[in-house]
């Protein structure tokens, strides 16, 4: 009788023992995959979150690039008409026009970020543009443009700074200087950086307008081009395909369009708002 319950017992403790390891190894394999789970968990997340952020920058530098245009448009476009007509009266036909360099970057904020919407002297040619296009959003009265002007950055940038020795200094902020003149050979002379209106009496026919892109080079510092009247392109109908053609000169030697599709590396207020009203003539 002894016997038959020790077996009994024994049996017990043996299917006791078998059951705590099974278990104890179910309970770590719960744990693994808890593990496992917290970390696919937190990977997902993160992933939503550089996505969210992607999303986020490409909505912020789209904006930016709007806000940048109203704001420069709100505080230089008058003021610059009026040094214009400062000079005309004087009998002048061209003048520079100092600018401050912050005005034409992102704020800090924005940088942070990641925000990108073009190097200073980039944006200023976009709003240059801009300001010669009667058909600007960002004019106030579209009659009031600067078609016709010629305008030329006199001042070298590197990056979003100046280049040493570059631009000067205004109440204690760097500025950088454009050149506008209102000497034009309206026989050429075309909106667009780099495109040229074919001359009349070298068209095929009277009535009907081609244009020509200059073909750029790179030039020393392989930051910037250069451009001679003796390589130029076929001719084009459209003044604006002449100036997509131009663009896509330049991405062939590795520089930024300038007329269209900048970022379009693709805007929240500038930080420099303080400085609104002021000027630095």
């Amino acid at each position: 009788m002894n016997t038959i319950f020790y077996i009994i017992n024994e049996t017990t403790k043996n299917n006791k023992t078998k059951q705590l390891k099974t278990h104890t190894h179910k309970s770590k394999m719960y744990q693994q995959e808890t593990f496992v789970n917290s970390l696919i968990e937190a990977s997902s997340e993160e992933r939503k979150q550089k996505i969210f952020r992607m999303i986020e920058r490409k909505k912020k530098t789209a904006e930016e690039k709007i806000a940048k245009m109203h704001f420069l448009t709100e505080v230089y476009f008058e003021e610059v008409n009026k040094l214009l007509m400062q000079e005309a009266i004087t009998g002048s036909m061209c003048t520079e026009v100092t600018f401050y360099v912050h005005h034409f970057k992102v704020s800090e904020e924005l940088e942070k970020l990641g925000v990108f919407i073009g190097y200073p002297n980039e944006i200023a040619t976009r709003w240059l543009n801009e300001m010669a296009d009667p058909d600007s959003t960002f004019l106030k009265n579209p009659f009031k443009n600067w078609k016709g002007l010629n305008f030329k950055i006199l001042s070298r940038f590197e990056g979003v700074d100046l280049k040493s020795g570059q631009g000067g200094m205004c109440k204690g902020e760097p500025t950088f200087n454009i050149e506008f003149s209102w000497i034009r050979n309206t026989k050429t002379w075309s909106k667009y950086r780099g495109v040229q209106k074919v001359d009349k009496d070298l068209t095929l026919e009277e009535d009907k307008e081609e244009f020509t892109h200059f073909i750029p080079t790179l030039d020393n510092s392989g930051k910037d081009y250069n451009c001679s009247f003796e390589n130029i392109s076929e001719r084009f109908s459209s003044e604006k395909e002449a100036a997509k053609g131009f663009d896509d000169a330049l991405k062939n030697i590795g520089l930024e369009p300038v007329n269209f599709g900048i970022l379009d590396r693709e805007f929240d207020d500038d930080d420099d708002d303080d400085d609104e009203g002021s000027f630095p003539y």
